[in-house]
């Protein structure tokens, strides 16, 4: 049979010789079995076994090397065809994506700009209204008063909500964690706070499970853990 002839075989046939082939070889493994080579006859015996066993797994090799050669082609022929088909609107799904994300994290940059300086305005103004007091309460010949205004703690800064901003729809979404103020941290942890280099604060991150705590507590981490915070990045 020539290749062509053997590529046009179709798959039940090549099952059937698998099969006339697998008996054949369990008979003759089975002879084999049986034979115990104890003079030069016996071992000529198993020696000719053997030759044709090799001879017979050769040929089979080159006989089916057409039709793997065959598979192998076509695989390759579809499989350039059905990038070609579908790896442009991944690309143009990732582009549109990538779009978007940018767009949202610098509306988020916006907005959380906004809202800090919204916050200092808001201080500005309690800081302005408290001197007014007593610069009002000075006026009226009451020193006193004015200067315990002067002196009272300043009142906390009015917290300003976050504005909302547009989330990006399959993006996912990871919490990580840094170190906002290492000495609350390790005064949280061992009373006690080292210096550490960049390298030394991502393995302390790592062993401490910071990044797990953050997946799990979010925005909530520093109240849990004071000295770290959460990190939302949208990828």
């Amino acid at each position: 049979m020539n290749s062509e002839m053997q590529v046009k075989a179709d798959q039940g046939s090549l099952e059937t010789m698998a099969k006339q082939q697998e008996e054949r070889a369990l008979v003759l493994r089975d002879e084999v079995k049986e034979l115990v080579v104890i003079d030069d006859e016996s071992f000529a015996k198993v020696e000719s076994i053997e030759t044709a066993a090799k001879d017979t797994a050769k040929a089979r090799e080159e006989y089916m090397a057409p039709f793997i050669q065959d598979a192998h082609s076509k695989h390759k022929k579809l499989t350039t065809i059905r990038n070609r088909m579908v790896n442009p609107y991944k690309e143009l799904a990732k582009e549109c994506r990538q779009k978007r994300i940018a767009y949202a994290e610098e509306q988020k940059r916006i907005a959380e700009a906004e809202r800090r300086a919204a916050e200092e305005a808001a201080r500005k103004a309690q800081e302005e209204a408290r001197l007014a007091q007593a610069e009002k309460l000075e006026a009226e010949g009451n020193k006193e008063q004015a200067d315990k205004v002067i002196d009272a703690p300043a009142a906390p800064a009015p917290v300003v909500p976050k504005r909302e901003t547009a989330e990006v729809k399959g993006a996912r979404t990871t919490w990580t964690a840094e170190i906002e103020d290492l000495g609350k941290l390790f005064e949280t942890l061992s009373k006690n706070p080292p210096a550490l280099n960049e390298d030394q604060t991502a393995k302390f991150l790592t062993i401490i499970k910071a990044h797990d705590m953050a997946r799990a507590f979010k925005t909530n981490l520093s109240s849990i853990m004071p000295g770290l915070k959460s990190v939302k990045k949208i990828s």
